[in-house]
């Protein structure tokens, strides 16, 4: 799990899970990101405020111990601008998730590029022999955050302008309107 330009900065938050230490029991980690860390993470996310940061995450080998199994669930307070009047919109998260790294120890098999079958069971390659539960965390974060943030009562402005008829549709002229004039009656 190698976080965004990994060769020029290293990850905000990490918490670094070496795979060699993962047995088939599940392994419990509390990870909570410090105020440094919220911080640098809201500017990476582009939010107001990461106010509070936090994750249960379990991990263990599956499949004959060939692959990493992880769930859990991130916790998270955030502030976002709204994207109609840049108002601050303050929300809570808790996401519940699952994932599947591997195969340990070998790349993973290419994809067939003739293949148009997506498999969603499929899992994420494992690069290396370790794992950063803390920029995973971070990137589920970015997956939970609202695309749309949006204050109460804000409305979209094209909802707003049909309603105020200010975006009334203009008059669509018939290609045959003319020739229907013309016809005779019945």
């Amino acid at each position: 799990m190698a976080p965004p330009d990994s060769q020029t900065a290293p990850p905000e938050f990490s918490w670094i899970v070496a795979v060699e230490r993962i047995g088939t029991r599940w392994q419990s980690h509390a990870v909570t990101a410090c105020e440094a860390e919220r911080a640098a993470l809201a500017r990476r996310f582009a939010l107001v405020e990461l106010p509070a940061l936090s994750a249960e995450v379990r991990l263990r080998r599956a499949r004959a111990g060939r692959f990493v199994e992880i769930d859990g669930v991130l916790q998270a307070r955030v502030v976002q601008n709204c994207v109609v009047t840049l108002d601050p919109v303050a929300a809570a998260l808790d996401e519940p998730f699952t994932l599947l790294l591997g195969p340990i120890g070998r790349a993973a098999p290419a994809p067939a590029t003739s293949d148009l079958i997506i498999d969603l069971d499929e899992p994420e390659p494992l690069d290396g022999d370790d794992i950063d539960i803390g920029e995973l965390v971070a990137q589920l974060l970015s997956l939970a955050l609202d695309p749309y943030p949006r204050t109460a009562g804000a409305a979209d402005p094209r909802e707003s302008a049909v309603a105020d008829g200010a975006a009334a549709e203009p008059a669509v002229e018939r290609p045959f309107a003319a020739l229907l004039a013309r016809r005779k009656p019945e």
